[in-house]
């Protein structure tokens, strides 16, 4: 028994939608090259702008400058691919790191120590646990730091110093008390500095004519 097959009419059909796709395809080509020989988009740029053209031309002439350049050895690149001694350079840099790891993994240096040294490890083991104590019994609240952090008879007596200690800047910034009117009393500001200015005064004038201040007198009975 043969099988089914599709009718004529059902080929006719796929035919003419594969027709129409490629003709859809056609005339987007057709609109993309007719773009392109306008000059629209880069593509059209590319090929009908002089300007992009002399860009990309100066372009590619500075390159071929460029890789003559470091052909030639010039540069810090031509340098690298063509002197030796700047290959020799790198290769010792290469060698003294391979012989660092070397070492460290030989258990040399402070580095190879602390990877390699059992004690070290077991001394960075001990004083992890101790700090994970200390902060375990800290967050408990025992020890100074834990009653610092926990005691709330201590929090009050610290808000009541902040408390007190900001009602005192408020009345000294208000010139009240002693200290307050010593930063707000103009007065008194005036006073110490003619007191200093007529102290300078004196000693400036001891020091010119001492005899006037330092005489002595001596009597006889």
């Amino acid at each position: 028994q043969s099988e089914d097959h599709p009718a004529i009419d059902d080929l006719f059909k796929s035919g003419q939608s594969t027709l129409q796709n490629a003709d859809v395809l056609l005339k987007r080509i057709d609109r993309i090259v007719a773009e392109i020989e306008k000059g629209e988009g880069s593509i059209g740029l590319l090929i009908k702008d002089p300007t992009m053209y002399q860009r990309a031309n100066t372009v590619l002439g500075e390159m071929s400058t460029l890789m003559k350049e470091i052909n030639e050895g010039k540069g810090s690149i031509g340098k690298l691919i063509k002197n030796d001694e700047m290959y020799n350079k790198i290769m010792k840099s290469i060698d003294k790191v391979g012989k660092m790891i070397d070492d460290i993994d030989a258990g040399k240096g402070n580095a190879g120590k602390l990877l390699k040294d059992e004690q070290l490890y077991k001394n960075v083991n001990e004083t992890m646990a101790n700090a994970n104590k200390l902060l375990a019994e800290i967050n408990q609240g025992h020890g100074t730091m834990g009653k610092v952090l926990h005691d709330e008879e201590f929090a009050k007596k610290v808000d009541n110093m902040v408390t007190k200690l900001s009602s005192l800047s408020s009345r000294m910034d208000a010139g009240e008390g002693s200290v307050g009117k010593l930063f707000t009393d103009p007065s008194l500001y005036n006073s110490a500095d003619k007191m200093l200015t007529e102290t300078r005064s004196l000693v400036q004038a001891m020091r010119e004519n001492p005899k006037k201040y330092l005489t002595i007198h001596v009597k006889l009975f």
